[in-house]
């Protein structure tokens, strides 16, 4: 009995999860959409444009930079021109925004989730000079 209650659980527990639509929705960055610096990467090189592998390198990079060491972000998304990458922050995964690299390695934008006018990013930005609407 406790074994069919366990299996029933982790089914619906799997269920759950994988029905949960993580990918970002847009296909090309907002108007809120800021640059950030081109900071070196280790395994990066942007002068030969960027790569699949480059990209999660520069998500994972960016992500301890600008978002914090608590959360993950999602694989790159191939946006034509673009990779997007879906930055989930803290413990639940809540939406920390998007990092849009340019395929040729000329731009890396970082696109605020609504309603971050108090946060940890916005701080960070400022900190850096970093200008914004």
């Amino acid at each position: 009995m406790r074994l069919a209650m366990s299996f029933a659980c982790l089914l619906v527990c799997c269920l759950g999860c994988s029905s949960v639509d993580r990918q970002p929705v847009r296909s090309a960055p907002s108007s809120r959409c800021v640059t950030l610096p081109r900071f070196n990467v280790q395994g990066v090189a942007y002068g030969d444009g960027v790569t699949l592998a480059e990209a999660r390198l520069i998500g994972d990079s960016y992500f301890r930079i600008v978002v914090g060491s608590c959360g993950m972000p999602d694989v790159p998304q191939d946006r034509g021109s673009l990779w997007c990458t879906q930055l989930w922050g803290g413990i639940a995964g809540s939406d920390s925004g998007l990092l849009w690299v340019a395929k040729d390695g000329n731009r890396i934008q970082f696109d605020p989730p609504r309603g971050w006018a108090g946060s940890s990013q916005k701080r960070w930005l400022d900190s850096q000079g970093i200008v914004y609407e």
